[in-house]
């Protein structure tokens, strides 16, 4: 028996060099799947979190949507509802896509390896994946992560297609640019920015039409092929020929401009991107921002390089001008950062005279590793008092099955958020101080805004209010308890 194992041992056929590059990557790909879904239920949903998620919960359940530019696109909340169908409405579940798609961001430079070179592949790719900005919004239901990586999904593919000469990249990158559309309007800068960028560099343009030439392709077929597939997409999430360019353009106008009624946090200072960089991506932006002045000055021909440099500081100085800004946002910003980032720093390894270059790549990535271990992008709020307020009204309900939120009828945005997540199987009413009351579902319902007024009627009967104020007149209403929990501020009256 011990002769069979060594001769089975001795046939066995080892390769003789290991591609140590590719087993580093995998290595950085499990990683950086790992912290993306490591304990991913452990905080409950946020603001913006539990309305994506009770949409998403509206549709899987009762096969309501419609498109509200506020909430932004719908590809966030038909694939949340495909999940809730496979998984059940979940936190985790709720949380799964973003963590997923934010780990596959990794996986996407692996067929631009040969164009990058090992060094500056590994860069890039473990930045990605160890980026606390990254790694915090793919562990949160919001839509920048999709964006994301549907934006670099269309600048692999056309990479592709200009290296390989293969006309199925441009169709595929087309789609991908095409679904963006049915995520977050920001799209419309990114695609600025490249129509900017292209007409500054007509060669792009014209190498373009050689490889089409080459194919025997005309260039009309590309271009109703494009608008083709472009409608197809904006049809089958919208269901509209309008709510996907001209509302949603409309809207992107109406959101990103000054508004005195809005909070004021919501209108930081011009720095307020490269302040949130510098504290959490110190390392990606500084050398990203000299590594981007540095090849728009040079004499670099390489236009992938060029154009991230481009996007890098263009979209910098764009969402630093805007009104509205947001962390979320940054993403959009800090994309072609890391691009640039791990271009320049690869291109400054590559040139030192060092053999084991492999020793600084580790450098670089414990440097990463250390900084997401600082900034805690794994446990930003561990306070779930919404899940007591949920164990409380089970104590208390009896046979009492409508709950009402009691705020300003019609404006979803102050009923108590994320509170109708967390009690969703109950049936919500939204209700104002003159007893008048809607159920919440028809707030995203498109018959609710054709004809209101008949949705709204009198209290049917007597449920638990829940209130984000002390209100004396309760008593007349017969509700005699009341139960106030600090960490919320919410009052419930029953």
């Amino acid at each position: 028996m011990s002769k069979f194992f060594v001769m089975a041992f001795m046939l066995l056929k080892f390769p003789k060099e290991i591609d140590k590059t590719l087993i580093i990557f995998i290595i950085i790909s499990i990683t950086g799947f790992s912290i993306r879904l490591y304990n991913l239920a452990q905080n409950p949903l946020d603001f913006d979190e539990s309305i994506h998620a009770y949409i998403s919960f509206l549709l899987f359940k009762y096969d309501i949507y419609t498109y509200e530019p506020t909430t932004h696109g719908p590809f966030l909340y038909y694939i949340t509802a495909a999940i809730f169908h496979v998984l059940g409405d979940k936190i985790l579940s709720a949380r799964l896509m973003p963590a997923i798609f934010g780990g596959a961001m990794v996986l996407l430079f692996l067929p631009l390896r040969r164009h990058l070179g090992n060094i500056k592949f590994l860069l890039i790719s473990c930045m990605i994946a160890f980026s606390y900005s990254f790694i915090t919004y793919s562990r949160l239901l919001r839509h920048d992560i999709f964006l994301a990586f549907f934006i670099l999904a269309f600048i692999v593919y056309i990479i592709l297609f200009f290296e390989l000469h293969s006309i199925k990249y441009l169709y595929l990158g087309f789609a991908f640019l095409a679904i963006t559309m049915a995520i977050k309007p920001t799209i419309y800068i990114f695609i600025f920015i490249m129509v900017y960028f292209v007409i500054l560099n007509k060669n792009i343009l014209y190498k373009m039409f050689e490889i089409l030439k080459r194919q025997k392709i005309k260039l009309y077929y590309i271009i109703i092929s494009a608008a083709f597939i472009f409608i197809a997409i904006n049809y089958l999430f919208y269901n509209s020929m309008t709510d996907g360019f001209y509302k949603a353009f409309s809207s992107w106008i109406t959101i990103y401009a000054s508004d005195p009624n809005r909070k004021e946090s919501l209108f930081p200072p011009f720095y307020f991107y490269i302040s949130h960089l510098l504290k959490f991506e110190f390392l990606v932006f500084v050398t990203g921002f000299i590594g981007g002045l540095y090849y728009i000055f040079s004499k670099n021909k390489n236009y992938f390089i060029l154009f991230c440099s481009f996007w890098a500081l263009t979209s910098l100085l764009i969402f630093s001008m805007m009104s509205y800004k947001t962390p979320e946002l940054t993403l959009n910003i800090l994309l072609p950062f890391i691009i640039i980032s791990g271009f320049f720093l690869g291109d400054i390894i590559e040139r030192m005279f060092f053999k084991n270059r492999m020793i600084f790549i580790l450098i670089i990535i414990l440097l990463l590793i250390f900084s997401v271990f600082i900034n805690y992008p794994l446990s930003y709020n561990t306070n779930n008092e919404y899940e007591e307020i949920s164990q409380f009204i089970k104590t208390i309900k009896g046979d009492q099955n409508e709950i009402y939120f009691l705020s300003y009828l019609g404006n979803f945005y102050t009923i108590q958020w994320p509170l109708p997540w967390y009690l969703r199987e109950y049936n919500l009413l939204q209700s104002d101080n003159k007893s008048n009351a809607i159920e919440l579902n028809y707030l995203f319902d498109p018959k609710y805004s054709d004809n209101a007024k008949d949705f709204v009627h009198p209290f049917r009967t007597r449920g638990i209010i829940i209130a984000s104020a002390y209100i004396t007149s309760m008593e007349k209403f017969g509700y005699k308890n009341i139960k106030h929990f600090e960490g919320s501020g919410i009052y419930i009256y029953y």
